[in-house]
């Protein structure tokens, strides 16, 4: 039997990129698990049972599920060439218009599946249906994309289930740090079902900045909660018109030639994914 693994990105902060770590993470793992299972990159291994990995989104301003919901309607008229209905649908994001041709070559190639989402809103059945989930073993990996307040109903109620805490913090970002020592002070005063790690991300991270390295050495002084290892470095992709919910941000491929290569502005969503898989 499989153990899913419940983690979860969060800070009441808005703008801290939760959603935005919470859907690139979960498609990195999956993708990483197929390319693991890959001997030669000449030869691609069609995956049939990739790692399963679900997203429940309890926020209810719902952004992963529109978000999912905008890019399988992208999907589905590039598939049944409705010219129209797919210009007016990429007409904000033209990057997008890529993005069936990118699916679909991971997909017939390599078995690409993109994790799972569920909407769940504040309802009694609703939140026991994602216990539900939480508590069988369907799936590899489980997130929980929250809202930026326990003023929601049910919130706290499924806080308890988280296993991983990852709080993300800009350290160049004096109300990023006041907010994530805030948030963890709450939180450590809350007696989770089976927490097993709990750490700060630096997120948005400016290289060769000296705050940044001094608020990280005040903040792990001030909580004894240590940062990971990773720092997720700013660039254009983490920008909320450029997230997307169905193919893996690492993979850069070639529409010509389909090839594929990493897209090195991603390296640190790579290696962020790694540290997480890899802890106990």
């Amino acid at each position: 039997m499989k153990k899913t693994k419940i983690i979860n990105f969060y800070q009441l902060k808005g703008g801290v990129g939760k959603t935005t770590l919470t859907c690139m993470i979960a498609n990195e793992l999956i993708w990483q698990d197929i390319l693991e299972r890959q001997t030669t990159p000449e030869e691609p291994i069609y995956v049939n049972d990739p790692l399963k990995v679900l997203v429940l989104d309890i926020d209810t301003q719902n952004s992963i599920s529109v978000l999912r919901d905008e890019e399988i309607q992208i999907l589905q008229a590039a598939a049944t060439q409705n010219e129209v209905r797919f210009n007016e649908l990429i007409e904000k994001k033209p990057w997008q218009k890529t993005l069936f041709s990118r699916y679909e070559h991971l997909y017939s190639t390599y078995g690409w599946r993109c994790f799972d989402e569920i909407m769940i809103n504040p309802s009694e059945s609703s939140v026991q249906k994602a216990i539900e989930l939480i508590q069988s073993s369907e799936y590899d990996y489980i997130f929980m994309d929250f809202p930026g307040s326990y003023d929601q109903q049910y919130t706290g109620e499924l806080l308890l289930y988280s296993e991983y805490l990852f709080i993300p913090c800009d350290l160049n970002s004096q109300l990023d740090v006041a907010a994530a020592q805030k948030f963890l002070s709450d939180i450590l005063t809350v007696e989770f079902h089976n927490l097993h790690h709990i750490a700060f991300v630096a997120n948005k991270f400016r290289v060769n900045s000296i705050r940044n390295k001094r608020n990280q050495e005040l903040i792990e002084e001030a909580t004894e909660i240590s940062f990971l290892k990773t720092k997720v470095k700013y660039c254009e992709y983490f920008k909320t018109e450029h997230l997307t919910t169905v193919y893996p941000r690492s993979v850069d491929l070639n529409l010509n030639t389909k090839q594929i290569s990493v897209n090195h502005h991603m390296g640190s969503i790579i290696e962020l994914a790694r540290e997480i898989k890899s802890l106990k």
